[in-house]
């Protein structure tokens, strides 16, 4: 059971995943994001995924992560005033 995975109860992955779908995707955005190194010292890889859709995004550094979610949270709310 993924609730138990994840170290929660089944009574709060339900209601998590009742909220989740109660929420317009607009307003409610999900990743998952791996941060590792090849070997010690080498650059940090990021690698950022959509949660809703399975898209994957890379990085290179930690400021062209932040970038992407700054430009995805403006994307959105444009989406919200139009």
């Amino acid at each position: 059971m993924p609730a138990r995975l994840l170290g929660y109860n089944a009574l709060t992955y339900d209601i998590i995943m009742e909220l989740t779908k109660a929420v317009s995707l607009s307003l409610y955005q999900s990743y998952l994001l791996r941060l590792w190194r090849p070997e010690p010292g080498a650059d940090w890889r990021i690698i950022l995924e959509s949660v809703q859709n399975g898209e994957r995004e890379c990085f290179g550094d930690l400021e062209a992560l932040l970038a992407s979610l700054a430009q995805q949270m403006q994307a959105l709310e444009g989406g919200e005033q139009g």
